[in-house]
């Protein structure tokens, strides 16, 4: 079993490797007929997920150049919704930025788009909310450690009710959470993008302090509930377990939470633990996606995606704005990973 293994690991890197020398060779002569077509064919191949059963493999491969602006088909504005995905509990993935939702969720938050994870973890909560039909009047949104996200705004705009929350002040102070977009100072601020009409934002978005940690029991009756990259701020991994199962119990029947947080692609043993934050390996994921369904909900299932180009790219600090896909944190590579689950009962 363990050489059969090692086999299927080695077929899925010279694959990918043999794929790159003919990018690496195609780019030495551009004035080939037909360059771009070949080399936009050739780009979605690569961006395909492997399906390899064998782990992630990160490498260092570096590609600092690589921008959305850089790449003529991803210049088209898309407009209009283009249809279900649909996402699973899965990484942020290059393969991602090439489907015509990513523009179109950029276009509808006025953004620029970019090859970056925290730009992704909208997008992937925003498709995954639309395609489940809770984007719409009547639904009412709980958002966690909201910060100064621009989704606040925008599900208002479609006119959802939202609770937004947060770390009390005095608390978010105390762990720097009080800087440039981490904390807004007052719910005006939530509406800084302008996405939503100022008087109908008022009506249909709340503020309230809290603690995901300690999650009052009366915050009940929602559709769905969100939270982009805070579950890993919560002290420990444990702690991170507790909250997603708590999160449940904010919905009714039916109703659908999507959260993103941090991922470890170097380790499935050793992580970052008992701190301010913390770093989610693969068998944590897999516990808490054990502990929905436990519990009788459902989660979608686990993807994991090997990466091809600038999926293998790890920005070390400084950190660049783009690409930021995947970084280095301490001594692990990391990236954002989304998880959306039902509350079944």
């Amino acid at each position: 079993m363990r050489i059969l293994r090692w086999l299927i690991a080695k077929y899925y890197v010279c694959k990918e490797a043999f794929l790159l020398r003919i990018v690496a060779w195609a780019k030495r002569h551009e004035r080939i007929a037909k360059y771009y077509w070949f080399r936009e064919a050739l780009l979605l191949r690569l961006a395909r997920p492997s399906s390899s059963p064998v782990g992630l493999l990160p490498t260092y491969q570096v590609y600092p150049d690589f921008r959305f602006e850089n790449i003529p088909s991803l210049q088209i504005p898309v407009t209009t919704y283009p249809g279900r995905l649909p996402f699973r509990s899965e990484l942020c993935s290059e393969t991602h930025f090439f489907l015509d939702h990513y523009r179109f969720w950029c276009t509808q938050l006025n953004d620029k788009p970019r090859f970056h994870r925290k730009q992704w973890e909208f997008v992937y909560i925003l498709q995954a909310l639309k395609e489940r039909g809770l984007l719409q009047s009547t639904m009412r949104g709980l958002g966690f450690g909201i910060g100064r996200e621009p989704l606040v705004s925008f599900f208002a705009s479609q006119g959802c009710e939202i609770l937004a929350t947060d770390l009390e002040i005095e608390l978010a102070s105390e762990l720097g959470w009080t800087g440039a977009n981490q904390k807004a100072q007052s719910i005006g601020e939530l509406n800084a993008s302008g996405l939503c009409d100022d008087e109908m934002f008022r009506s249909l978005v709340q503020y309230q302090d809290l603690d995901m940690n300690n999650i009052p029991v009366e915050i009940k009756g929602f559709d769905f509930c969100w939270s982009a990259c805070s579950l890993e701020h919560l002290g420990s991994i444990a702690n991170g377990r507790r909250f997603i199962r708590n999160s449940i119990q904010t919905l009714v029947p039916g109703g659908w939470a999507v959260h993103t947080t941090e991922f470890n692609l170097t380790s499935n043993h050793h992580t970052v633990d008992n701190h301010p934050t913390v770093i989610f390996r693969k068998r944590d994921i897999e516990a808490i996606i054990s502990d929905v369904l436990d519990d009788g909900h459902f989660a979608e299932p686990l993807l994991l995606h090997n990466g091809v180009r600038v999926d293998r790219h790890i920005d070390a600090p400084p950190y660049k704005s783009e690409p930021h896909l995947r970084l280095q944190l301490g001594r692990y590579a990391t990236t954002s990973i989304g998880l959306i689950v039902k509350r079944v009962h």
